[in-house]
C-alpha cells in the first residue's frame, strides 16, 4: 500500500530497471527459490543486466542495487522524469541517450563514430523538439547530425 515505483524494460535493452519512490518492493529472480530476495527501499533502483554473462572484458553483476540522488525531486530523476513529460540525462553515454530519444520521439538514430557514441551528457528537456535537443547537446560536444524524416544520422 502506498508504493510508487517505475519499471523500465524494453526488449532491445541489455538491462531492466525498477526504481522505488515510496514504500517497499521485494525483488527475486524467477526460478531460484534458494536465492535471497532483495528488499528495495525508497530512492533505490534494482538493475538486472540481461547480458551480464556476455561481457568478456569486465563481467557485469547480474543484479545490482543502486542508490538514487536524495537531493533531487522526483521530476528531476532520470528514472521518473518521463512521468512529468521530461527527458533527463545524468551522465549516460550518447548510445543510451539515442536509444531513449528513439522511443521518446519515435525516430531511428544512427551514430557512426564509436567515440561520439561514448560522449556523456547531463541535460534536462521538457518541450523541445529532437532538433532542439540535438542542437543543445551539440553545443557541449562536437558532432554533426542530419535529420531525414524519422531517421537521424550522427557523425563527426
Amino acid at each position: 500500500m502506498g508504493t510508487a515505483f517505475n519499471v523500465k524494460s524494453y526488449p532491445n535493452d541489455d538491462r531492466t530497471e525498477a526504481t522505488l519512490i515510496r514504500g517497499l518492493v521485494q525483488v527475486r529472480r524467477t526460478g531460484d527459490s534458494r536465492e535471497k530476495a532483495l528488499l528495495l527501499h525508497p530512492h533505490e533502483k534494482v538493475v538486472v543486466n540481461r547480458s551480464a554473462d556476455n561481457q568478456e572484458d569486465q563481467p557485469l553483476k547480474p543484479i545490482t542495487v543502486q542508490q538514487l540522488k536524495h537531493n533531487l525531486a522526483d521530476t528531476s530523476l532520470v528514472e521518473t522524469a518521463w512521468v512529468y513529460n521530461k527527458l533527463v540525462f545524468d551522465g549516460e553515454d550518447f548510445r543510451d541517450i539515442a536509444n531513449e530519444m528513439e522511443r521518446w520521439y519515435n525516430v531511428k538514430i544512427s551514430i557512426t563514430d564509436p567515440a561520439i557514441a561514448r560522449y556523456r551528457f547531463h541535460a534536462k528537456f521538457e518541450n523541445e523538439t529532437i532538433a532542439e535537443v540535438l542542437a543543445a547537446l551539440q553545443a557541449s560536444r562536437p558532432f554533426t547530425f542530419k535529420i531525414n524524416n524519422h531517421e537521424i544520422n550522427i557523425y563527426k
